[in-house]
């Protein structure tokens, strides 16, 4: 990949990135100003809550430094710029970045994704919201149900 297409490539990836960092967050505003799914089951609440996360476990765990990395972008050194070029200095440098982000195995790197975690993560949000779903089915009527289905499509095109 050359480094013109390199550059569009991170930033097309950043904007995603910061397009679900964004629905995470609204999602966690949604999860605090309505109390509707605590109501209904507080556990679940307590469950997305964690799923969610901060900045340092959770679902938002994994953008921090990600979103870090892509937009650094290559930049290594000068002095391994001279020694190896700078094409070659970028790649390496890029390498060591991802091998710390995915891996924490550099000495003092704490912001490392745990790709384990983070899929489990993504998992138990599936099954969390699973069962928010048929916990709502349960206990609201169909037409009102496909009400709400209307606002939320309202909410979602809006984001």
């Amino acid at each position: 990949m050359s480094e013109a297409e390199r550059g569009s490539y991170a930033s097309e990836c950043l904007r995603l990135l910061r397009d679900q960092l964004h629905r995470l967050e609204v999602f966690s505003k949604l999860l605090e100003d309505a109390p509707v799914v605590e109501i209904l089951d507080a556990t679940l609440k307590r469950e997305l809550d964690a799923i969610i996360g901060t900045k340092e476990e959770g679902l938002m765990s994994v953008g921090a430094p990600l979103g870090i990395y892509l937009m650094m972008g290559p930049l290594p050194s000068e002095a391994d710029e001279k020694v190896s070029g700078i094409e070659l200095a970028r790649i390496r440098y890029q390498a060591e970045v991802l091998s710390v982000l995915f891996t924490g195995n550099e000495s003092g790197a704490n912001a490392h994704i745990d790709l384990d975690s983070a899929t489990a993560n993504l998992d138990e949000l599936q099954a969390a919201g699973e069962r928010l779903r048929r916990r709502v089915t349960e206990l609201v009527s169909h037409e009102d149900i496909l009400l709400l289905a209307k606002d939320a499509e309202k909410r979602a095109h809006s984001l």
